[in-house]
């Protein structure tokens, strides 16, 4: 396994000779840095460095230390030393990049999905189909409607006498409405899907005067049947 400070090291002192021997190919550079350690009483041929500089094999604690002191190190551990902290802090700096990138991509996500959760959907309308809003592409007909998320759940109601119109707190989970004698019942407030009007909260006389008792609803279904 190649190890990257190695590498660097000898890629630093093959830098180096080019600068003070003038020569750009990994043979001239070799030869003037085994002429340099030779002096520092490093033995080290430069077929060797050259397989050094390319990983493909590992120098020992002697070249290593006349590389580093080639470099002005004090010694390679010197050299680990520094570069590895410079390692650990590049390292430090890649992943905090990494997470910022990682949360400007969630953040532009979660953007996104709520923007199209809460944009009407293009070229799709609301249509009713007789008891509640369907999803159709838009043409243009009298009772389109814009699309609204919020109106799926809206929907006509036929209740009899038995139906809760209250919750707990007493308040009205049923709206309605009363056009020429005849009385609707829905869901949710809003306005009449056909005629427009404003949905009234039911009130126990719209319920007593206009609400069907269950029974005589079944007797009507068996009478049928």
């Amino acid at each position: 396994m190649k190890n990257p400070i190695i590498l660097k090291l000898c890629e630093e002192a093959f830098a180096k000779a080019e600068v003070l021997c003038g020569k750009k190919s990994d043979n001239g550079r070799a030869t003037f840095l085994e002429d340099e350690l030779r002096r520092s009483q490093v033995s080290i041929s430069g077929k060797s460095l050259i397989a050094y500089k390319n990983g493909k094999s590992i120098p020992g604690t002697e070249v290593l230390d006349g590389l580093a002191k080639f470099l002005d190190f004090e010694s390679y551990k010197t050299f680990h030393e520094e570069n590895k902290i410079q390692e650990i802090s590049e390292d430090t700096r890649t992943k905090t990049r990494s997470s910022i990138i990682l949360w400007i991509l969630i953040i532009a996500l979660g953007f996104l999905l709520t923007y199209n959760m809460l944009t009407p959907k293009a070229n799709e309308c609301l249509v009713w189909n007789g008891n509640r809003y369907q999803v159709e592409m838009c043409s243009g007909a009298s009772l389109e409607i814009p699309y609204k998320e919020e109106l799926l759940d809206f929907k006509q109601m036929f209740p009899c006498s038995g139906f809760t119109f209250y919750d707990v707190d007493g308040q009205p989970i049923v709206w309605y409405d009363k056009s020429n004698g005849d009385v609707s019942f829905f869901n949710s407030l809003g306005r009449h899907p056909v005629n427009k009007k404003t949905l009234k909260p039911i009130t126990d006389t719209i319920i007593e005067k206009y609400v069907p008792d269950c029974n005589s609803l079944t007797e009507k279904s068996n009478n049928h049947s």
